[in-house]
């Protein structure tokens, strides 16, 4: 049973005359949408609006966002016409990893080092050793990251597959600074009067499940995390080099606020017949998204991310 119903049949929607010249779907979609518009209140009840064929043309106002699931799919309270995304997508889940679940955060960290550290950091492959020596510092950060022993908010999730397989993650905690500068987390700093701002974090997607939507499902549900702890923005440091997470982050409404182009940064370089890591400098690039802010036309959340 719907909590909130369309306060008309879908039976009498207009129906658009099949012409040589039809109207491109997302305009009818857009049409409806106007209309429909004040009766609905946007701004209380998240609505997401579905357009799934030619032949239904029904406006599906969604529950809250915490109950409102397709087929294993979480929405997040915006109107999604980017369908080919959607579909590539479906099918993944988003679940939060508990920093007590020593198998999970294992199995995480392990992850992201081979998607983050062996795919756009790495100019050459690591040994298997190296790897799992690299695997377990990971472990450390992540659970210093998201664990609750300075009592700040943060979350770690994982993206699955159909078959439970991890294929991608990210990561959001409340992150201290002082003017632009991210200081260490620690117990001093933590108890001093540093601004404390969310930060988004160890964004990394499987080489196998790019292009499918899935970077974008992580950071969109980051964004519901840090809501719900009552934060307005969210910031995230990106390297200046890599052109496809600076992509995505603008789509998704990021701005560029600050560069600091003194930063250190590890890479994994060619050392001999193997590789190492090695400390190297970098452009970092601060962005920062409003949110409290509807994506898309008149506000309304309309459009693909």
């Amino acid at each position: 049973q719907p909590l909130l119903a369309p306060p008309f049949s879908t039976s009498k929607m207009p129906v658009f005359p099949s012409t040589p010249h039809r109207r491109p779907d997302a305009l009818r979609v857009l049409i409806i949408t106007v209309f429909a518009a004040p009766v609905f209140s946007f701004a209380h009840s998240p609505c997401a609006l579905r357009h799934p064929s030619y032949a239904s043309r029904a406006v599906a106002c969604a529950l809250p966002h915490s109950c409102v699931r397709e087929a294993g799919r979480p929405w997040h309270g915006v109107f999604d016409l980017g369908m080919a995304a959607s579909t590539a997508s479906r099918g993944i889940v988003i679940e939060k990893v508990e920093i007590s679940d020593a198998a999970k955060l294992k199995s995480t960290a392990a992850f992201f080092v081979g998607a983050f550290w062996q795919d756009y950091k790495s100019e050459a492959q690591l040994s298997p050793l190296k790897l799992a020596k690299l695997a377990g510092e990971q472990l450390v950060d992540m659970r210093m990251r998201y664990g609750t022993s300075l009592g700040l908010p943060s979350a770690l999730l994982v993206a699955r597959s159909e078959d439970g397989e991890i294929v991608g993650c990210a990561g959001v905690e409340v992150g201290l600074f002082s003017g632009q500068k991210l200081m260490p987390k620690n117990r001093e700093n933590a108890g001093s009067n540093l601004d404390r701002r969310a930060v988004l974090a160890n964004v990394a997607v499987s080489p196998e499940a790019r292009g499918r939507g899935v970077a974008r499902k992580l950071c969109v549900e980051c964004e519901e995390v840090v809501k719900s702890w009552g934060n307005t923005e969210m910031l995230l440091l990106v390297e200046s080099e890599n052109t496809p997470a600076l992509a995505l982050y603008r789509k998704l409404g990021y701005k560029e606020v600050w560069r600091d182009t003194e930063a250190k940064a590890a890479k994994v370089v060619p050392n001999g017949a193997t590789a190492a890591l090695q400390n190297v400098q970098v452009t970092l690039v601060a962005m920062r998204k409003d949110l409290t802010r509807k994506p898309g036309l008149f506000g309304l959340g309309i459009g693909p991310l």
